[in-house]
Order: structure tokens, then sequence, then C-alpha cells
């Protein structure tokens, strides 16, 4: 019934899946054992040949199954499947470690800390008629540190804890806001060109700071001085 269907016996589909299932652990306990000496692409790398691996695993007792699928006698298959998914997560955690604690760990934070930063630079301007030009310029830099965020944030898409992900959607979400309120420094400056005497008073921020850990504030201190130079150098082109 096998050869009908799938060409081959069961005997060669039992070998098959056995060199399959060699295959994954060999790729399996080589990452185990050299994870901490890797370089980021050849993580990247022996993590994708260990994805493939798997999945040629799959299609093997897949295969496997078919074959036996008169017979009752399943149970194995069942448990190898799950032995392997039960591998390549913990192998994945492996990775995942190495990767963001020596590479990832310190590049995407740091780029989301100085984009919120600039959005809270930006949303503490007061709407004056002076401001109308400082406040572009805390508008371009912010998108600007958001595009440098989102960057990173695809570059380490599949390894980055969740909430990192969450904290660049609200920085988008903030940018937009903040954008929108760029009309109110507009309305302040016609009102102070058409001299009406009407003194526009300051009004105070209607967006709160993006909450951040206290990992993040720590993180914030020691990123202030390299913001505050590119907010100077920025500036200095209106």
């Amino acid at each position: 019934m096998a050869e009908e269907i799938l060409g081959k016996s069961v005997q060669q589909l039992k070998k098959e899946r056995t060199i399959a299932k060699s295959s994954f652990t060999r790729q399996a306990n080589f990452i185990s054992r050299g994870a901490s000496s890797m370089l980021q692409v050849e993580l990247k790398e022996e993590f994708i040949k260990l994805s493939d691996c798997f999945r040629k695993m799959l299609d093997a007792k897949e295969d496997y199954r078919i074959g036996l699928e008169a017979d009752i006698k399943t149970e194995d298959i069942d448990k190898s499947v799950k032995e392997g998914e039960a591998k390549l997560k913990e192998i994945r955690d492996i990775v995942q470690t190495n990767l963001w604690s020596k590479y990832g760990g310190s590049e995407l934070p740091v780029a989301i800390l100085e984009a919120e930063k600039a959005n809270d630079k930006a949303a503490d301007v007061p709407v004056e008629s002076a401001n109308l030009e400082g406040y572009e310029v805390h508008l371009v830099l912010l998108d600007k540190r958001i595009k440098e965020a989102i960057s990173a944030m695809s570059t380490w898409e599949r390894w980055i804890p969740v909430e990192l992900g969450g904290r660049v959607k609200d920085l988008r979400a903030s940018y937009y806001r903040l954008e929108l309120r760029k009309a109110e420094f507009a309305t302040a400056r016609t009102i102070n060109e058409q001299g009406t005497g009407v003194k526009l008073l300051p009004q105070p921020a209607t967006f709160t700071p993006i909450a951040r850990s206290g990992r993040g504030r720590e993180e914030e201190e020691g990123q202030d001085e390299d913001g505050d130079e590119d907010y100077a150098q920025m500036s200095c082109t209106v």
C-alpha cells in the first residue's frame, strides 16, 4: 500500500525518517556545543540549517505515518514529533540568548530609548509663535530616531522580546499625534504676525512621556550626551 501511494516501502520510509532525525539531532547538538563561541551571522545561519532539518524530519515522519496508517502502532511517531518540537524550542532559546545578549540587547533598546527621549522633548515644547521652527526640528529628529528604531527592530524581529516591539508601536502613534500638533504652532505664528496684540500663553504639553522601566532610565542617563549632540547639530541647520 505504501509503495502505491509514495513509491517506497515502509522500510524505506522508516530509514529516511531515521536519517532525517539523526541530521536534526546532529545539527541541534552542534549548536548547543558551539553557540557561545559563534558570531552573529553564524548563529543565524546555523539556526536556519536546524529549522530546515526539522522540516525534513517532519516530512519524513509524515510519509512514514502515511505508510503505516493502516497500522495502529503509530505512537512512536507522535512521540518523535513532540521530542523534535521540544528540541527545536530548546535550541531556539539558546540561539536567542546568545544573539540577544551579545548583539541585539545592546542595539535595539538604545535605539528605542533615543526615540523615546526625542518624543518627550518634542511633547514638552510649549505652543508659542517663536517655537514653530524649533518644534519642527524636534519632529525631524524624532522621525529620524523612530526610523532607526524600526530598522533595528527589523534586523532583530525574530529574536526580540515582545515588549520592545510594543514600545516602537507606541512611538509611531505618538509621532503622528505630535505631527498634528504642529498646526497649533502655525496658528500661534499667524496670530502673532497679524499684530492683534493677542499673546498666546504657553500651553502644557498634552502628551505624557512614554513610561520606561528602571533599566530604561539607567540607559537614558548614559545616552543623554549623544542625543543632545545630535539635536544641537540639527538645530544649527534651521
